[in-house]
């Protein structure tokens, strides 16, 4: 990497990456909305009631979901230290960082397909991202000769399902 390095410790880019992920979620409790009542007008009124569970020390708290105002990418992350993603993928090669790279990527990378399966982005566009940024790629297996009306039907019930 050449007499000076940006981030001089594995543990400086983890604190850069969790400085990252953090400024771009939040966390939103959950609720349900319970009925408490009718109106005057015989319509039904609603609360929110805050789901919790029980932590290890048994006290009730809230169910917090994880939900990113953005996608997290891996080119806003290097805008955020800031690297190129050419010296990103230098540190991705180097003992000790390359978990913390590795990890970061992850994070990238399911937080990609969980949106483009809910449908928060197009599920297209996340597919062809997962396949030139990250390497993925579809992978077929061929089982011998036939249509695939003959192979179906060699399976039971369970292995089709």
């Amino acid at each position: 990497m050449g007499a000076y390095k940006k981030v001089k410790t594995p543990q400086e880019l983890e604190r850069y990456c969790r400085r990252y992920f953090r400024a771009i979620r939040i966390q939103e409790e959950q609720y349900r909305l319970v009925q408490v009542g009718m109106s005057n007008k015989g319509k039904p009124i609603y609360e929110r009631e805050t789901l919790t569970r029980r932590n290890y020390k048994g006290e009730d708290v809230p169910i917090l979901l994880d939900k990113w105002l953005r996608p997290p990418t891996l080119e806003g992350l290097c805008g955020s230290i800031p690297i190129s993603m050419d010296t990103w993928e230098r540190y991705a090669k180097l003992p000790g960082y390359d978990e913390v790279c590795e990890r970061a990527k992850n994070v990238c990378k399911t937080a990609l397909i969980e949106r483009g399966l809910d449908g928060t982005v197009n599920a297209q566009m996340a597919q062809f991202v997962l396949e030139n940024g990250y390497g993925m790629h579809k992978e077929v297996t061929v089982h011998g000769t036939g249509t695939i009306e003959d192979y179906l039907a060699t399976l039971d019930e369970e292995q089709v399902m």
